[in-house]
């Protein structure tokens, strides 16, 4: 083999290696950020209770941009702390909304009540 075809074997492999960690890091990427509860383009995860006021949710909302802050949503009147954040606010509040109706079982039949129980299991370990 002459050294001009061994570069380019070399970068070849270089190239095909590179391609196979770019396309590993972004399945990983994609694996990591499965949602919990979704509207739009803004998801919800790690949904827990307040132990001092039932009617809180706390949860970790994420836009498409990989935007994420922590929210704490007033389940009784549909308010969200705090008011301003880099997420849009509507969105944030429509995620929040449905969340809060998953997790109280006074508006929620009872198959989203089984839903909000593994909504909390599975986020339990994660907080």
């Amino acid at each position: 083999m002459s050294p001009a075809t061994k570069r380019a074997h070399r970068v070849g492999i270089v190239l095909a290696l590179m391609a196979v960690v770019a396309a590993w890091v972004l399945g990983v990427a994609a694996a990591q950020a499965a949602p919990g509860l979704c509207v739009g383009p803004v998801c919800g995860d790690l949904f827990s209770r307040s132990s001092q006021m039932d009617w809180q949710l706390h949860l970790r909302i994420e836009d498409q941009r990989g935007q994420r802050e922590r929210i704490v949503v007033d389940c009784r009147h549909g308010e969200i702390s705090p008011q301003q954040g880099p997420i849009e606010r509507g969105l944030a509040a429509a995620v929040a909304r449905r969340a809060c109706r998953l997790v109280n079982p006074a508006l929620s039949s009872s198959d989203g009540e089984d839903l909000a129980a593994s909504l909390l299991q599975s986020n339990a370990g994660r907080a």
